[in-house]
């Protein structure tokens, strides 16, 4: 019987990158903060370490291991001060942590059921679905433009 499953960077397990006990720890603390807990709602800390250690390569896996040594105290006014300072100091190392947390909870079924438990209709990356999309283009209320049929088009200046 032939192997069905594609082998593809983002599946989890593909890099087999390793991150240390305490990065795992900070970036938990990390998500926390920047993904604060909510009714209903699963921890933030518990679900973007996992996703991030099973699809992150070596080379990210050695940046965000230098960038996560730079917390030295995890309590939540800490963290915050540190995040702020990482955005304001290193806006693209910021965006790069910003889209693990955020890929790494909104990502996550037990999310993606919470969000449809409160009346959403998101499901993740739009394949194979996709989003709803109403039929009819919106129009403006005010008619702008206009069409010119391209055999029609003539120069103006000569």
């Amino acid at each position: 019987m032939p192997n069905l499953e594609i082998e593809h960077p983002s599946y989890p397990g593909y890099y087999t990158a390793v991150l240390s006990q305490d990065a795992v720890s900070k970036l938990a603390r990390v998500a926390q903060v920047m993904i604060p807990e909510s009714a209903g709602f699963p921890d933030a800390g518990s679900l973007v370490p996992r996703f991030v250690a099973e699809r992150i390569d070596p080379v990210e896996a050695e940046r965000l291991e230098d960038l996560l040594n730079g917390i030295q105290d995890s309590s939540t006014q800490a963290i915050t001060t540190w995040i702020t300072g990482l955005e304001t100091g290193n806006p693209t190392q910021f965006a790069q942590l910003r889209s693990w947390v955020y890929y790494g909870y909104y990502g996550s079924g037990s999310v993606k059921d919470a969000l449809r438990h409160t009346g959403s209709d998101y499901h993740g990356a739009p394949q194979p679905f996709g989003y709803h999309l109403d039929r009819e283009a919106p129009r403006p209320r005010t008619p702008r433009g206009g069409y010119q049929k391209t055999e029609e088009v003539r120069r103006v200046i000569g």
